[in-house]
């Protein structure tokens, strides 16, 4: 895999920045990577998994934390992104780079930003360092969360923190189908796997922080925008933790968990302890 850093200088149109509106950026983001792949390289676009009914896409959009806001005592603004590219599309860094390079404004409504600066770094994110069993750990989750196993919190239960066996598999499911080869580094297809898995799945929850995170998300599919959720904030478990799944959370945030990780959903930092 790898990543494409990217710092942006914007020039707000009209005195109204796009930046101000927008208090999570992922399907912004989302939506300019997809029209410069679809006008500029279109040959990637199955590589990518940009086609319909395809269930694990083989890019992600790294946007800020939800909340970020830009300094708008500038007349120039910086925005900090990202695009991490999984599996076969890490290959072909260079062309997405050179789409990349095509952007020429950022939208938000009627709000428009253009594009004065792009710079783009491309990174290996290179080998996790050794893993060790933790006695706890917390999870610090920057971009709204939504589980596909937690469908209780599409009714509204946005208190309830997730147990650590549904983000891990949440991230199994991930990592084998966009990063096979990881996948087989971290023997999550193997018994010893199974067995880690067990050891955590009656962990509890020793405290959260979790807070609603609502946002808006607008497609060219859909005639209008229309309103999402998540979860934001700190989870903590009480151990013990296996090593293995120490190593799989510290890879898992180049990944994301849950729903709608191409838009930079379900990101999160990993605290030891």
């Amino acid at each position: 895999m790898k990543l494409l850093s990217l710092q942006v200088a914007l020039q707000p149109m009209a005195g109204q920045s796009a930046l101000a509106e927008a208090p999570f950026l992922g399907g912004v983001l989302h939506g300019v990577f997809e029209h410069l792949i679809r006008s500029h390289s279109p040959q990637l676009t199955g590589l990518l998994g940009m086609t319909e009914g395809v269930r694990y896409k083989q890019y992600a959009v790294l946007p800020p934390p939800y909340g970020w806001q830009a300094d708008l005592r500038h007349a120039t603004v910086y925005l900090g992104c990202g695009v991490m590219l999984f599996g076969e599309a890490a290959n072909h860094d260079q062309v997405v780079s050179d789409a990349l390079r095509c952007w020429e404004e950022l939208r938000y409504g009627d709000r428009r930003d253009r594009v004065d600066h792009l710079d783009i770094q491309v990174h290996d994110p290179g080998i996790a360092p050794e893993s060790s069993a933790l006695d706890s750990l917390t999870l610090e989750w920057n971009t709204p969360l939504t589980l596909d196993s937690q469908g209780k919190w599409a009714a509204g239960a946005t208190h309830v923190a997730p147990n650590l066996l549904a983000v891990v598999r949440s991230l199994v499911k991930r990592i084998r189908a966009v990063e096979p080869a990881l996948a087989e580094e971290l023997d999550l297809n193997g018994q010893d796997w199974i067995v880690a898995e067990e050891s955590i799945r009656r962990l509890l929850v020793a405290k959260h922080t979790l807070r609603s995170a609502p946002w808006v998300y607008g497609s060219r599919k859909h005639n209008r925008p229309f309103e999402l959720e998540g979860l934001l904030g700190q989870v903590s478990y009480s151990g013990p933790i296996p090593a293995a799944i120490h190593a799989l959370l510290k890879w898992g945030v180049w990944f994301g968990a849950g729903q709608g990780t191409a838009l930079g959903r379900g990101m999160y930092q990993l605290k030891e302890k």
